[in-house]
């Protein structure tokens, strides 16, 4: 039963690069029916839930839930739900714990997302289990960003369906209307393959305004690289507009137009550019560092960084070379280590620096690292980094 109803100043924003792309992304499209639209007041009667990855169905759930109130007639008129049908039906804190198990590590799907979810939050609560409050996507909220105006006659689920060649129709029951909401967010992603959406989060910012000439600019990502680097958007005169890292070069380049990222200064950006360079790195920790580099030597003009190279968290050392450095916005001398995103990142690269082997403790070596004379320090992590992600443990590394 449904019823449709300023970025942070000198950061260069961080995105989540490790996200799968949509056809490794496992969803949980779900639809329930209820005696009122109230989550935590009115309840749920009815359940359908269906689990798939790549396209492909891997599993479905349905089932009747007790209630403890009365079902009303004219939700019994809608729904063909009957109340004998809920009678020796399942208790919500079984059907809970079974759907909680059923999406554990999915994505969420509904269509009008805010109605199913808050009333599958309260059942949570309801019967004292922790709702995990997943990633979740609403299939009329994509549906609004990625169809032209009055293509389709009503973004319901039922004009929906029909619009865009669902194999089931809604019917008002969990199951039917969740497998026609399959069929919908399948549709939906497939309008959007073509204009640089791979992820979920690119999927749910995905802005149709966005003009056709922008779109097809897409392109100038395609001879880049899929592997961690730095890329270089450039104006028609070849001067440098921006600078970016990611462990995947090209998805990030081409997220940019598809409405990806929603900063008013990159689209701009996105529409001066006319080319995207790349520079392929081994790791991140390499491509970080080229990062730095260019957006100090280039001064590109998108990079809110740029304004200010030295802008970040720095460490500088004591006069003597002996003491903890201390963490500074503000470095006063040639000595200065940097710049790091985070203070406490600073306070980190220290104590490895300091754990290794043979660190720079007197004033010559730390000279001499800040310099770029003697690497052996930077050799050294670079190895742990390696040792440690070819053991999996990818979050130390």
């Amino acid at each position: 039963m449904h019823h449709a109803t300023a970025d942070p100043v000198g950061v260069q924003v961080a995105f989540d690069e490790l996200e799968p792309d949509l056809s490794q992304v496992t969803f949980v499209v779900v639809d329930l029916e209820t005696t009122g639209t109230r989550p935590g007041t009115d309840e749920i009667t009815e359940v359908g839930a269906i689990r798939v990855c790549g396209g492909e169905v891997q599993a479905e759930l349905s089932t009747f839930v007790a209630i403890d109130g009365t079902l009303p007639a004219h939700v019994s008129r809608l729904t063909g739900i009957a109340p004998e049908d809920l009678h020796g039906a399942p208790s919500l804190g079984e059907v809970m714990s079974t759907f909680l198990e059923f999406s554990r590590g999915a994505v969420l799907v509904a269509h009008n997302a805010r109605f199913d979810l808050g009333f599958l939050r309260a059942a949570a609560a309801a019967v004292d289990l922790a709702w995990p409050d997943p990633a979740s996507l609403c299939t009329l909220a994509l549906a609004r960003r990625i169809l032209h105006s009055g293509e389709t006659r009503s973004h319901r689920l039922a004009d929906l369906a029909a619009h865009l060649g669902a194999t089931v129709q809604p019917t008002h029951r969990a199951l039917a209307d969740a497998r026609a909401t399959v069929d919908v967010l399948h549709a939906l992603i497939a309008r959007v393959g073509d204009c640089g959406v791979a992820t979920v989060s690119e999927l749910r910012a995905y802005d149709a305004r966005l003009s056709p000439g922008v779109r097809r600019r897409a392109a100038l990502t395609d001879g880049l690289h899929r592997g961690p680097g730095v890329y270089v958007f450039r104006d028609a005169a070849g001067g440098p507009l921006y600078v970016g890292s990611s462990t995947d070069v090209r998805r990030r380049a081409r997220s940019y137009y598809s409405g990806g990222d929603t900063r008013g200064r990159m689209r701009t950006m996105v529409g001066l550019a006319t080319a995207v360079d790349a520079v392929p790195c081994a790791h991140m920790l390499e491509a970080w560092t080229v990062e730095e580099q260019l957006i100090d030597a280039l001064q590109p003009p998108y990079n809110r960084r740029s304004r200010s190279p030295r802008r970040g968290w720095w460490l500088e050392p004591a006069a003597d070379g002996s003491a903890r450095p201390r963490v500074t916005r503000a470095p006063g001398g040639p000595g200065a280590v940097g710049p790091f995103r985070r203070a406490d990142d600073a306070r980190e690269a220290w104590s490895d620096l300091m754990a290794l082997p043979d660190p720079p403790r007197s004033r010559e070596r730390w000279d001499a690292l800040a310099g770029g004379t003697d690497s052996s320090a930077l050799r050294a992590l670079v190895s742990e980094v390696d040792a440690l992600a070819s053991r999996g443990a990818f979050e130390r590394a």
